[in-house]
């Protein structure tokens, strides 16, 4: 008899290596079949959890935003108000050889926003959930009438330098990204 299956943790699993598929191999490579034999075993293993690619993605996207919260939290504990936000930024931004294949699976996606996989979805959740976050940590660090521009230029900011570091890898090390996090922290003065 087989072992049970923690549904979380094969979620997980099946996230990541769709995840490392898109960014090895671009999207016409994260099929059920492809994300199975990236994991190992038949179709079923992806079908038992995810019919079709849309759910799949769909299913990636929902996953990846629990677990969001709960990462973050663990980041945070202990930390003021100027300590979160820098937190959650340096979480935002790919610092390390994981992070940058995690983000440019993410970016090979871009050109199938418009597609009938339901990509859009997965780029209107997660860029809502960003801001989400965004706003939670800016609330009480800046003017209450500047909380919706500062999120703008914080997301435009971090998506600049996760397509830089998609792009260019060894012109945008972890030093780097992190001594522009401090400029700007410094511009807007929550440094």
């Amino acid at each position: 008899m087989p072992a049970p299956i923690d549904r979380d943790v094969r979620v997980r699993e099946i996230r990541d290596a769709a995840f490392r598929l898109l960014s090895e191999r671009g999207p016409a490579a994260l099929t059920i079949r492809g994300l199975a034999t990236e994991l190992g075993g038949s179709s079923t293993l992806v079908t038992h959890f995810f019919a079709n690619r849309a759910e799949l993605l769909k299913g990636i996207t929902e996953s990846a935003i629990e677990d969001y919260d709960e990462e973050i939290a663990q980041l945070e504990q202990g930390a003021d108000a100027r300590q979160r936000l820098r937190i959650l930024l340096e979480w935002m931004l790919p610092l390390d050889e994981e992070q940058v294949r995690a983000e440019r699976g993410r970016v090979m996606l871009i050109g199938h926003a418009e597609s009938d996989l339901n990509v859009g979805e997965f780029f209107v959740a997660m860029d809502r959930k960003m801001r989400e976050l965004l706003r939670s940590h800016l609330t009480g660090l800046v003017d209450e009438e500047d909380v919706d521009e500062t999120v703008e230029f914080l997301r435009v900011f971090t998506n600049g330098v996760v397509l830089s570091v998609a792009e260019h890898p060894t012109l945008w090390d972890t030093k780097r990204q992190q001594k522009l996090l401090q400029h700007t922290l410094e511009l807007l003065g929550v440094a």
